[in-house]
């Protein structure tokens, strides 16, 4: 097989791969402790079945992990509300989706990142 043949499989199986690849998707930005927010996930090769999303606190110490379960319709598209707990950070993670990280500002503030002089 050609260099040029190898090359064509391997991108066709590349994008291949991402597209079966699950969408997990929740609000960008900083979130809010005591606010709800809507976590969606979209599979259309998941369609009516419920999938189990994870979501951890990302403590080392002192360790949290909450699943909640989504109901995928027809066209494998779900969501679910999830009150953010008052924790640093929250990652979200599905089976087959790439795992979300998102910082939990206290009070709803905005969280600044500081350059050194």
């Amino acid at each position: 097989m050609s260099v040029a043949a190898r090359w064509l499989v391997a991108v066709c199986l590349s994008v291949c791969t991402l597209g079966a690849q699950s969408l997990l998707e929740v609000p960008h930005g900083p979130l809010a402790p005591g606010k709800q927010i809507e976590v969606k996930v979209d599979d259309p090769s998941r369609a009516n079945k419920i999938v189990v999303v994870k979501i951890d606190n990302g403590d080392p110490i002192d360790p949290v992990v909450v699943a909640i379960e989504i109901v995928l319709d027809e066209h494998g598209q779900g969501s679910a509300i999830w009150s953010v707990p008052l924790w640093f950070e929250a990652y979200f993670m599905e089976e087959h989706s790439e795992t979300v990280r998102r910082v939990i500002a206290p009070f709803g503030r905005s969280v600044a990142t500081r350059t050194a002089p």
